[in-house]
């Protein structure tokens, strides 16, 4: 009863800190368009530490005649407040989390952060309610699918399934395929995308994690990839959190 109020809690902060991340995105995109209107082309990093918002906005004072220009002292200001205020959801979702009996064997993987651990965990809810590890690649929607269009066969993802738990399984991938090079799991995306593309090498690699970590926790098995210090620094993050 206790686990099902705190996933249920979870999901909605979890809710919350998505819908300001999506708003950080929007006013992102707002700006580098309102800056490539005058030939200037605004690099990710600009809009990533407040150092780089501030160069962005005195850059845009001397645009200041343009109400596109005009805005983006504005949108800077409100991607500042975003900021603080993930950062705030952040340290509630660790808080709350942190005592998901599940979560030290999911930080065991090296590509999940605690924050995808505890999202993975608060949209799986209990690995132990899904018989199979199909059926919680089923509930995740990362199942492959085959439909009729114009007598033709398209295969796919079933499109169906948590959005959420689909996104941290994508984002926890890209991190393994960027950070870790040598991981069996980012060897696998390699082999797949040369024979079937990135998006489909993401997908089946992200089933195939979720699949592992059903193993890990219903039958009790470590994950022997992840360096010892690496998985002692999130355990740190976490209960510094809480």
């Amino acid at each position: 009863q206790l686990q099902d109020r705190t996933i249920r809690n979870l999901r909605v902060y979890q809710n919350a800190r998505l819908a300001l991340v999506e708003e950080r995105t929007r006013l992102k995109n707002r700006i580098h368009a309102a800056f490539l209107m005058h030939g200037i082309v605004t690099a990710r990093r600009h809009l990533s530490s407040r150092k780089g918002r501030e160069a962005l906005r005195r850059e845009s004072a001397t645009y200041r005649e343009y109400p596109e220009m005009e805005l983006v002292p504005l949108h800077l200001e409100r991607i500042d407040q975003i900021e603080d205020q993930i950062r705030t959801i952040e340290e509630k979702i660790f808080k709350l989390g942190s005592p998901l009996k599940d979560l030290p064997v999911v930080l065991q993987v090296g590509g999940i952060s605690p924050l995808l651990a505890v999202t993975i965990l608060a949209e799986v809810g209990d690995f132990r309610r899904f018989r199979t590890s199909s059926q919680v690649a089923s509930y995740a929607g990362v199942v492959p699918s085959t439909r009729q269009s114009g007598g033709k066969e398209k295969h796919g993802r079933s499109g169906h399934g948590r959005k959420r738990l689909r996104t941290a399984l994508v984002q926890a991938v890209r991190s393994i395929t960027v950070h870790e090079p040598e991981n069996p799991l980012a060897i696998h995306y390699q082999i797949l995308k040369a024979r079937r593309g990135a998006g489909r090498a993401t997908i089946a690699v992200a089933r195939k994690l979720l699949e592992i970590l059903w193993i890990m926790v219903t039958r009790e098995v470590d994950y022997r990839q992840l360096a010892p210090q690496l998985y002692e620094a999130k355990l740190r993050r976490l209960n510094t959190a809480a």
